[in-house]
């Protein structure tokens, strides 16, 4: 099975000048804890809930721009990839989101542990993922290593 194939197309995203507070509420209207930031459809940073708790704890204002916290690393993989080695990457990165991406390099869906649950025919396979993620143990980490250089970019 190919990632376009199992990720979820309703991605959304925010552009970096976007507040912490906005980013806030559409988390909540939208019941999601990621979203991705986004110049011309490509991604340049992502936030988490937690991201934002934490950064909150730090006293930073809700009226900072979400580019002031935001993860400046983005794990990408093409939509083409298998979808065994995308999760592969998940594991190895210790990461329970991927954003997909085309061959230009735009957004085109998001693969969430979440996803692979809700889905029978890949809900083992979000198990090994989220295993491998919890116990911080990538069990297929010479394979993983190959694949970070064709399949994912760090941006």
């Amino acid at each position: 099975m190919k990632l376009f194939e199992a990720m979820n197309k309703n991605v959304i995203t925010v552009k970096k000048e976007v507040t912490i507070l906005d980013v806030m509420k559409t988390m909540r209207e939208k019941e999601i804890g990621f979203i991705i930031i986004e110049e011309e459809n490509e991604a340049v940073g992502v936030i988490t809930d937690r991201d934002i708790v934490l950064s909150l704890s730090r006293e930073i204002s809700l009226t900072t721009p979400i580019n002031k916290i935001m993860k400046i690393y983005v794990i990408t993989a093409s939509e083409e990839t298998e979808l065994e080695k995308a999760t592969d990457i998940m594991g190895y990165m210790q990461i329970r989101r991927l954003v997909v991406v085309n061959n230009e390099n735009k957004i085109v869906g998001i693969l969430s542990t979440t996803d692979l649950l809700s889905n029978p025919l890949t809900e083992n396979l979000a198990l090994d993922t989220l295993i491998e993620i919890s116990y911080n143990f990538p069990t297929k980490c010479e394979e993983t290593e190959g694949l970070l250089q064709t399949n994912v970019f760090i941006l």
